[in-house]
């Protein structure tokens, strides 16, 4: 009796001493880096030499194949890995890369999307941490260390001559198979937990950011049309991302539409270009910036997509699905009001009262259309915009695909 209510006081006694030790931390799985996908066999590159994994040897970047050539355009180097994987870490070594802009491939052949931009750097090997599923990545030379300005003559402007980027390496790497896994620990009292139930407590998990869903009718003619609303629902957060993003005009060329076999109907139509950035003066002096959207927490924008053929040539009756997967990227700092529009509208109330080259009748005027249009947007908040160079948080999207029947 007593052996056994002496080895009862020792496991109490350990348990103690490891929930001491783990009080407040993780048990958190050493996460590993996993070999470099660009060292795979079947990868292309613009030159074999930038994925050989030998840094002593070099390739350049070249002007991309539609494009005439010619100094002024820009140089770009291509990695295509044989299937899409999902890259955690980019490591780029070069020898003169000073401004430069790296982009992941979309669903398309010409959609890119940006993963970072990099300006007047001086160190010759970046590291890149992202999250993004892709099977390529580009990277856009901007400027280099040996550019050069060759004199105009006379009267002429003097003309930039760019060099081609210079690459020893572009390495791109996943976390290893086993995934990072965090298990919090509660601390309880010895008395009322066991090892068993302390291993297997975890934390609730938040909902996302952004979460997606696609609604439309069970069944279409094959002529069409055939419009979808897609719903774009925030989180416990307030979320800010640029206003081209969620247009209609986007997210239609971002939907994988499969057929009953699974195989994917491309989008017949490109990626639209953003919007063109607008003067924006901000303190002491002007900016470029481009609309943002802000969605509230917990809130809905929803997307109506009037014709889903008018990008997918979808040409035979039958059962398709039709998912969302598209990234955005949220932003946390904006410029313009962080106000409603009405507290926007009753201060330009108060500088037409004060001006004196309007009429009476001229203010009256002003004024009444004023308050009309403060009556139709008493809650909605004033533009915010987003500086052109500002990086945000990337944040993938990706609905639950909903299935229809095309007859």
């Amino acid at each position: 009796m007593l052996r056994k209510i002496g080895a009862i006081f020792i496991v109490l006694l350990v348990i103690s001493f490891i929930g001491c030790g783990l009080k407040g931390k993780s048990i958190v799985a050493k996460q590993e880096w996993s070999k470099n996908y660009a060292l795979d066999k079947g990868v292309e590159a613009t030159s074999p030499l930038m994925v050989d994994g030998d840094p002593r040897t070099m390739g350049e970047t070249q002007l991309p194949t539609d494009v005439s050539s010619g100094s002024t355009k820009l140089t770009e180097a291509v990695v295509k890995i044989p299937e899409a994987k999902k890259i955690r870490k980019i490591v780029i070594q070069s020898a003169n890369l000073r401004s430069f802009i790296v982009y992941y491939g979309g669903n398309s052949p010409d959609d890119w999307k940006l993963v970072e931009e990099f300006k007047n750097v001086e160190d010759n090997k970046i590291v890149i941490n992202t999250n993004v599923t892709t099977d390529r990545i580009k990277v856009r030379i901007m400027r280099t260390s040996e550019d050069t300005t060759e004199p105009g003559g006379r009267g002429g402007q003097a003309r930039l001559k760019r060099a081609p980027g210079k690459i020893y390496e572009i390495e791109l790497y996943g976390f290893d198979e086993s995934e990072e896994v965090s298990t919090p620990i509660v601390s309880k009292s010895v008395s009322s937990v066991s090892t068993t139930e302390a291993a297997t407590i975890t934390e609730v998990p938040k909902a996302p950011k952004l979460s997606s869903t696609i609604t439309a009718e069970k069944v279409y003619p094959l002529a069409g049309p055939i419009p979808i609303k897609v719903n774009i629902k925030a989180g416990e957060d307030e979320i800010i991302v640029l206003e081209d993003m969620v247009s209609s005009a986007m997210i239609a060329t971002k939907l994988i539409v499969k057929d009953s076999s699974g195989a994917i109907i491309p989008c017949s139509k490109p990626t639209p270009p953003l919007s063109s950035p607008r003067p924006y003066r901000s303190t002491d002096k002007p900016i470029d910036v481009r609309n943002a959207k802000t969605i509230d927490p917990n809130s809905v924008i929803s997307i109506d997509i009037s014709n889903i053929l008018e990008c997918y040539p979808i040409k035979n009756p039958g059962t398709y699905t039709i998912q969302l997967k598209t990234s955005f990227d949220l932003y946390d700092k904006f410029v313009g009001r962080d106000a409603t529009a009405k507290t926007d509208i009753e201060r330009q109330i108060r500088d037409i009262n004060s001006k004196t080259n309007y009429t009476q009748q001229e203010k009256a005027a002003l004024i009444q259309s004023l308050k009309e249009e403060m009556q139709q947007s008493s809650k909605k908040r004033a533009p915010r915009y987003i500086e052109v160079y500002a990086k945000g948080t990337l944040f993938e999207l990706e609905s639950a695909p909903i299935e229809i029947t095309i007859q």
